[in-house]
Protein backbone atom coordinates (compact mmCIF):
# COMPACT_ATOMS: atom_id res chain seq x y z
CA UNK A 1 0.00 0.00 0.00
CA UNK A 2 1.56 3.26 -0.90
CA UNK A 3 2.06 6.10 1.62
CA UNK A 4 -0.04 8.09 -0.63
CA UNK A 5 -3.20 6.04 -0.15
CA UNK A 6 -2.68 5.76 3.21
CA UNK A 7 -2.55 9.47 3.89
CA UNK A 8 -5.60 9.37 1.80
CA UNK A 9 -7.76 6.66 4.21
CA UNK A 10 -6.19 8.63 7.02
CA UNK A 11 -8.07 11.52 6.06
CA UNK A 12 -11.49 10.04 5.35
CA UNK A 13 -11.53 8.60 7.94
CA UNK A 14 -10.98 11.83 9.76
CA UNK A 15 -13.85 13.59 8.44
CA UNK A 16 -15.75 10.42 9.25
CA UNK A 17 -15.24 10.53 12.55
CA UNK A 18 -15.49 14.53 13.31
CA UNK A 19 -19.52 13.93 11.57
CA UNK A 20 -19.91 11.51 13.84
CA UNK A 21 -18.86 13.77 17.08
CA UNK A 22 -21.42 16.80 15.51
CA UNK A 23 -24.02 14.27 15.83
CA UNK A 24 -23.09 13.19 19.44
CA UNK A 25 -22.76 17.06 20.64
CA UNK A 26 -25.91 18.21 21.44
CA UNK A 27 -27.81 21.11 20.03
CA UNK A 28 -26.72 23.89 22.22
CA UNK A 29 -22.78 22.54 22.06
CA UNK A 30 -22.87 22.17 18.25
CA UNK A 31 -24.05 26.01 18.27
CA UNK A 32 -21.19 27.14 20.46
CA UNK A 33 -18.87 25.33 17.78
CA UNK A 34 -20.08 27.07 15.19
CA UNK A 35 -20.09 30.22 16.64
CA UNK A 36 -16.62 29.71 17.84
CA UNK A 37 -15.33 28.59 13.95
CA UNK A 38 -17.06 31.33 12.43
CA UNK A 39 -15.40 34.05 14.78
CA UNK A 40 -12.19 32.60 14.48
CA UNK A 41 -9.36 35.09 13.40
CA UNK A 42 -9.28 34.78 9.52
CA UNK A 43 -8.41 38.22 8.05
CA UNK A 44 -10.16 41.50 9.06
CA UNK A 45 -14.16 40.71 10.03
CA UNK A 46 -16.80 42.51 8.50
CA UNK A 47 -18.31 45.71 10.27
CA UNK A 48 -21.47 45.27 12.64
CA UNK A 49 -21.69 49.29 12.74
CA UNK A 50 -25.42 50.14 11.80
CA UNK A 51 -24.19 53.27 9.87
CA UNK A 52 -21.94 54.11 6.83
CA UNK A 53 -17.79 54.89 8.04
CA UNK A 54 -17.58 58.71 8.21
CA UNK A 55 -14.71 59.82 6.05
CA UNK A 56 -11.98 60.81 8.16
CA UNK A 57 -11.58 64.63 6.47
CA UNK A 58 -15.59 65.14 5.67
CA UNK A 59 -14.41 68.51 3.69
CA UNK A 60 -12.96 66.64 1.14
CA UNK A 61 -15.21 66.32 -1.55
CA UNK A 62 -15.96 63.19 -3.46
CA UNK A 63 -14.13 62.89 -6.74
CA UNK A 64 -16.79 62.41 -9.45
CA UNK A 65 -16.41 59.42 -11.54
CA UNK A 66 -19.25 59.03 -13.24
CA UNK A 67 -19.14 60.34 -17.35
CA UNK A 68 -18.66 63.69 -18.44
CA UNK A 69 -21.77 66.04 -19.70
CA UNK A 70 -22.36 65.35 -23.01
CA UNK A 71 -23.69 68.44 -25.27
CA UNK A 72 -26.74 66.93 -26.89
CA UNK A 73 -28.13 70.04 -29.32
CA UNK A 74 -25.24 69.01 -32.11
CA UNK A 75 -26.39 65.22 -31.81
CA UNK A 76 -29.17 64.36 -34.34
CA UNK A 77 -31.28 60.83 -34.98
CA UNK A 78 -30.22 59.00 -37.80
CA UNK A 79 -30.96 60.57 -41.30
CA UNK A 80 -33.31 59.12 -43.39
CA UNK A 81 -32.29 60.79 -46.58
CA UNK A 82 -31.55 57.06 -47.91
CA UNK A 83 -34.65 55.32 -46.68
CA UNK A 84 -36.26 58.47 -48.03
CA UNK A 85 -35.12 57.55 -51.97
CA UNK A 86 -36.01 54.23 -51.43
CA UNK A 87 -40.14 55.43 -50.62
CA UNK A 88 -39.88 57.31 -53.32
CA UNK A 89 -40.36 54.54 -55.52
CA UNK A 90 -43.95 54.26 -54.68
CA UNK A 91 -45.08 58.34 -55.02
CA UNK A 92 -46.22 59.19 -58.47
CA UNK A 93 -44.19 61.01 -60.21
CA UNK A 94 -45.38 64.57 -59.74
CA UNK A 95 -44.80 63.83 -55.87
CA UNK A 96 -41.82 62.24 -56.61
CA UNK A 97 -39.72 65.42 -58.41
CA UNK A 98 -40.59 67.59 -55.00
CA UNK A 99 -37.78 65.20 -53.15
CA UNK A 100 -34.08 66.08 -53.00
CA UNK A 101 -31.50 63.64 -53.60
CA UNK A 102 -29.54 61.56 -51.05
CA UNK A 103 -27.44 64.27 -49.34
CA UNK A 104 -28.45 67.74 -48.33
CA UNK A 105 -26.24 70.82 -47.11
CA UNK A 106 -25.51 70.34 -43.33
CA UNK A 107 -25.62 73.78 -42.82
CA UNK A 108 -28.33 74.61 -44.13
CA UNK A 109 -30.50 71.45 -42.18
CA UNK A 110 -29.24 72.68 -39.03
CA UNK A 111 -29.95 76.09 -39.45
CA UNK A 112 -33.36 75.49 -40.93
CA UNK A 113 -34.74 72.73 -38.18
CA UNK A 114 -38.29 72.93 -36.90
CA UNK A 115 -38.99 75.22 -34.17
CA UNK A 116 -39.93 73.70 -31.09
CA UNK A 117 -43.77 74.44 -31.25
CA UNK A 118 -44.05 74.96 -34.90
CA UNK A 119 -47.14 73.12 -36.68
CA UNK A 120 -45.51 71.52 -39.79
CA UNK A 121 -48.55 72.52 -41.84
CA UNK A 122 -47.37 75.96 -41.43
CA UNK A 123 -43.70 75.53 -41.93
CA UNK A 124 -41.76 76.65 -45.11
CA UNK A 125 -40.78 73.84 -47.26
CA UNK A 126 -37.28 74.06 -46.68
CA UNK A 127 -37.62 73.72 -42.87
CA UNK A 128 -36.37 70.37 -41.71
CA UNK A 129 -37.41 67.71 -39.32
CA UNK A 130 -34.53 66.40 -37.09
CA UNK A 131 -34.54 63.54 -39.37
CA UNK A 132 -33.29 65.65 -42.80
CA UNK A 133 -36.20 65.54 -44.43
CA UNK A 134 -37.62 68.80 -45.59
CA UNK A 135 -41.59 69.89 -44.65
CA UNK A 136 -41.29 70.22 -48.75
CA UNK A 137 -40.99 66.01 -49.02
CA UNK A 138 -43.19 65.34 -45.78
CA UNK A 139 -46.09 66.95 -47.73
CA UNK A 140 -45.13 65.41 -50.81
CA UNK A 141 -45.33 61.87 -49.14
CA UNK A 142 -48.72 62.84 -47.95
CA UNK A 143 -50.82 60.72 -45.97
CA UNK A 144 -50.14 57.21 -45.05
CA UNK A 145 -46.47 56.63 -47.01
CA UNK A 146 -45.09 53.24 -47.16
CA UNK A 147 -43.81 53.46 -43.66
CA UNK A 148 -42.12 49.88 -43.88
CA UNK A 149 -39.29 51.66 -46.33
CA UNK A 150 -38.89 54.77 -44.17
CA UNK A 151 -38.78 53.39 -40.71
CA UNK A 152 -36.96 50.03 -42.16
CA UNK A 153 -39.30 48.28 -39.87
CA UNK A 154 -41.43 46.03 -42.31
CA UNK A 155 -45.27 45.56 -42.41
CA UNK A 156 -46.54 42.22 -40.02
CA UNK A 157 -47.20 39.14 -41.91
CA UNK A 158 -51.16 38.23 -42.01
CA UNK A 159 -52.45 36.60 -39.20
CA UNK A 160 -54.73 34.36 -41.04
CA UNK A 161 -56.39 31.80 -39.21
CA UNK A 162 -56.73 34.79 -36.54
CA UNK A 163 -59.74 34.82 -34.60
CA UNK A 164 -60.47 37.19 -32.23
CA UNK A 165 -63.19 35.67 -29.82
CA UNK A 166 -60.69 33.04 -29.24
CA UNK A 167 -57.44 35.25 -28.44
CA UNK A 168 -56.93 35.47 -24.76
CA UNK A 169 -55.18 38.70 -22.89
CA UNK A 170 -51.59 37.65 -21.79
CA UNK A 171 -51.30 36.89 -18.06
CA UNK A 172 -50.21 39.27 -15.71
CA UNK A 173 -47.10 38.22 -13.63
CA UNK A 174 -46.10 40.53 -11.13
CA UNK A 175 -42.28 40.62 -10.08
CA UNK A 176 -41.47 37.61 -8.47
CA UNK A 177 -37.64 38.21 -7.13
CA UNK A 178 -35.47 41.90 -6.36
CA UNK A 179 -35.32 44.00 -9.27
CA UNK A 180 -32.65 45.70 -10.50
CA UNK A 181 -32.73 48.62 -13.04
CA UNK A 182 -31.83 48.15 -16.46
CA UNK A 183 -32.86 49.91 -19.75
CA UNK A 184 -34.34 46.09 -20.55
CA UNK A 185 -33.65 46.87 -24.19
CA UNK A 186 -35.35 43.72 -26.55
CA UNK A 187 -36.03 43.32 -29.76
CA UNK A 188 -39.20 44.13 -31.47
CA UNK A 189 -40.87 41.03 -32.82
CA UNK A 190 -42.88 43.28 -35.56
CA UNK A 191 -45.79 40.45 -35.59
CA UNK A 192 -46.92 41.43 -32.37
CA UNK A 193 -46.58 45.30 -31.83
CA UNK A 194 -50.05 45.58 -31.61
CA UNK A 195 -52.06 42.99 -30.42
CA UNK A 196 -56.21 42.19 -30.34
CA UNK A 197 -57.91 39.92 -27.80
CA UNK A 198 -61.22 38.75 -27.13
CA UNK A 199 -61.87 41.82 -24.34
CA UNK A 200 -61.35 44.21 -27.29
CA UNK A 201 -64.64 45.78 -27.26
CA UNK A 202 -64.63 45.84 -23.31
CA UNK A 203 -61.21 47.81 -23.62
CA UNK A 204 -62.18 49.89 -25.96
CA UNK A 205 -64.93 50.78 -24.01
CA UNK A 206 -62.89 51.52 -20.79
CA UNK A 207 -60.64 53.56 -22.43
CA UNK A 208 -63.43 56.12 -23.88
CA UNK A 209 -65.10 56.03 -20.24
CA UNK A 210 -61.57 57.23 -19.09
CA UNK A 211 -61.27 60.05 -21.26
CA UNK A 212 -64.61 61.17 -21.07
CA UNK A 213 -64.01 61.19 -16.71
CA UNK A 214 -60.92 62.20 -16.51
CA UNK A 215 -60.05 64.44 -20.05
CA UNK A 216 -56.31 65.57 -20.70
CA UNK A 217 -55.20 63.76 -17.44
CA UNK A 218 -55.63 60.51 -20.32
CA UNK A 219 -54.83 62.33 -23.36
CA UNK A 220 -52.93 65.60 -24.19
CA UNK A 221 -51.18 67.01 -26.56
CA UNK A 222 -48.43 70.14 -26.72
CA UNK A 223 -48.28 72.34 -29.75
CA UNK A 224 -45.41 71.12 -32.57
CA UNK A 225 -46.42 67.34 -31.86
CA UNK A 226 -48.75 67.03 -34.52
CA UNK A 227 -46.59 65.67 -37.57
CA UNK A 228 -45.60 63.14 -35.03
CA UNK A 229 -48.93 62.52 -33.76
CA UNK A 230 -50.24 62.00 -37.53
CA UNK A 231 -46.96 59.69 -38.58
CA UNK A 232 -47.56 57.26 -35.17
CA UNK A 233 -51.20 56.88 -35.76
CA UNK A 234 -50.78 56.21 -39.74
CA UNK A 235 -48.14 53.51 -38.70
CA UNK A 236 -50.37 51.61 -35.92
CA UNK A 237 -53.61 51.46 -38.64
CA UNK A 238 -51.03 50.35 -41.26
CA UNK A 239 -49.93 47.72 -38.80
CA UNK A 240 -53.75 46.59 -37.93
CA UNK A 241 -54.45 46.51 -41.62
CA UNK A 242 -51.86 44.46 -42.66
CA UNK A 243 -51.76 41.67 -39.58
CA UNK A 244 -55.57 41.65 -39.17
CA UNK A 245 -57.28 42.63 -42.76
CA UNK A 246 -60.28 40.48 -41.52
CA UNK A 247 -61.63 43.08 -38.80
CA UNK A 248 -59.77 46.67 -40.26
CA UNK A 249 -59.49 48.23 -43.74
CA UNK A 250 -58.61 51.88 -45.05
CA UNK A 251 -60.01 53.39 -48.15
CA UNK A 252 -59.90 56.61 -49.84
CA UNK A 253 -62.40 59.04 -51.48
CA UNK A 254 -61.62 62.00 -52.85
CA UNK A 255 -63.98 64.28 -51.35
CA UNK A 256 -63.67 62.26 -47.86
CA UNK A 257 -59.98 61.40 -47.73
CA UNK A 258 -58.72 58.51 -46.12
CA UNK A 259 -61.28 56.44 -43.67
CA UNK A 260 -60.64 53.49 -41.42
CA UNK A 261 -62.51 50.92 -41.35
CA UNK A 262 -63.21 48.90 -38.04
CA UNK A 263 -65.03 45.94 -37.87
CA UNK A 264 -65.49 45.29 -34.63
CA UNK A 265 -67.04 48.02 -33.76
CA UNK A 266 -68.60 48.48 -36.87
CA UNK A 267 -67.29 52.11 -37.03
CA UNK A 268 -65.79 54.22 -39.44
CA UNK A 269 -63.68 57.12 -39.33
CA UNK A 270 -62.68 59.79 -41.49
CA UNK A 271 -59.26 60.34 -40.79
CA UNK A 272 -58.95 64.10 -41.46
CA UNK A 273 -61.76 64.91 -38.95
CA UNK A 274 -60.38 63.43 -35.70
CA UNK A 275 -57.16 64.36 -33.71
CA UNK A 276 -55.12 61.00 -34.18
CA UNK A 277 -54.45 60.60 -30.81
CA UNK A 278 -58.65 60.23 -30.37
CA UNK A 279 -58.03 57.65 -33.21
CA UNK A 280 -55.88 55.99 -31.82
CA UNK A 281 -57.73 56.19 -27.93
CA UNK A 282 -60.91 54.66 -29.75
CA UNK A 283 -59.77 52.27 -31.90
CA UNK A 284 -56.44 50.65 -30.58
CA UNK A 285 -56.30 49.51 -26.85
CA UNK A 286 -52.70 50.55 -26.22
CA UNK A 287 -50.96 53.36 -24.28
CA UNK A 288 -48.73 55.67 -26.39
CA UNK A 289 -46.30 58.75 -25.22
CA UNK A 290 -44.66 61.17 -28.06
CA UNK A 291 -41.12 62.48 -26.74
CA UNK A 292 -39.65 64.96 -29.49
CA UNK A 293 -36.26 66.82 -29.69
CA UNK A 294 -35.77 70.17 -28.38
CA UNK A 295 -33.55 72.01 -30.68
CA UNK A 296 -32.25 74.24 -27.92
CA UNK A 297 -30.59 71.28 -25.64
CA UNK A 298 -30.85 68.02 -28.26
CA UNK A 299 -32.84 66.47 -24.98
CA UNK A 300 -36.41 64.34 -25.51
CA UNK A 301 -39.21 65.92 -23.87
CA UNK A 302 -43.04 64.11 -23.60
CA UNK A 303 -44.85 66.13 -26.06
CA UNK A 304 -48.41 64.25 -26.26
CA UNK A 305 -49.90 61.01 -25.23
CA UNK A 306 -52.53 58.75 -24.60
CA UNK A 307 -51.85 56.93 -21.53
CA UNK A 308 -55.26 54.94 -19.95
CA UNK A 309 -53.07 52.56 -17.58
CA UNK A 310 -50.26 54.96 -15.71
CA UNK A 311 -49.74 54.18 -12.36
CA UNK A 312 -49.11 57.32 -9.55
CA UNK A 313 -48.66 59.56 -12.42
CA UNK A 314 -50.90 61.20 -15.76
CA UNK A 315 -50.43 62.51 -18.63
CA UNK A 316 -51.01 66.02 -17.33
CA UNK A 317 -48.66 65.98 -14.69
CA UNK A 318 -45.70 64.96 -16.97
CA UNK A 319 -46.21 66.47 -20.52
CA UNK A 320 -43.97 69.08 -21.34
CA UNK A 321 -41.38 67.39 -18.75
CA UNK A 322 -38.02 66.22 -20.40
CA UNK A 323 -36.57 62.44 -20.13
CA UNK A 324 -35.00 62.97 -16.19
CA UNK A 325 -37.40 65.02 -15.02
CA UNK A 326 -40.35 62.04 -16.06
CA UNK A 327 -38.34 59.50 -13.72
CA UNK A 328 -37.08 62.41 -10.95
CA UNK A 329 -39.69 60.45 -8.51
CA UNK A 330 -37.76 56.99 -9.18
CA UNK A 331 -35.31 55.80 -6.94
CA UNK A 332 -31.44 55.50 -8.70
CA UNK A 333 -32.67 56.51 -11.42
CA UNK A 334 -30.19 59.70 -11.84
CA UNK A 335 -27.11 57.63 -10.70
CA UNK A 336 -27.85 54.55 -12.94
CA UNK A 337 -29.90 54.93 -15.51
CA UNK A 338 -30.37 58.91 -16.73
CA UNK A 339 -27.04 58.87 -18.59
CA UNK A 340 -27.67 55.66 -20.59
CA UNK A 341 -31.39 56.81 -21.63
CA UNK A 342 -30.27 60.53 -22.47
CA UNK A 343 -27.04 58.92 -24.70
CA UNK A 344 -29.59 56.03 -26.21
CA UNK A 345 -32.68 58.03 -26.86
CA UNK A 346 -31.36 60.45 -30.09
CA UNK A 347 -30.23 57.35 -32.02
CA UNK A 348 -33.76 55.26 -32.00
CA UNK A 349 -35.08 54.94 -35.58
CA UNK A 350 -37.58 56.63 -35.88
CA UNK A 351 -40.12 57.83 -39.52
Amino acid sequence: MSTMFKILVAFAIGIVLSNLALFVLSKSQRQSLFTWISTSPRGRRASTAKTPPRSLSPETKVPNNGPAPVAYNDIFPPSSREALAKAAATLPPAQRGKLKGLEVSQVEFKKNIIPWAANYQECGPSTYTPMEISIEEVKALADFPDYAELSGVPLPEEYEEFDMEKAKPRPYRPFRWAYHQTMSLTRLETNWWLEVESDYRTRIAQRQNLYAEHGKQVLDYLPGSELACKELMEMALQFLCARYPRYFSLSHDSSTGHVFHNRILTTDTVINSVHPLHVLLNNIPEDFAVMLRNPDDGYYYFRAGVLCSSIGWNVHTKLGLQLKEIHAPIPDYKEKMEFSMDRYVPFLVNP
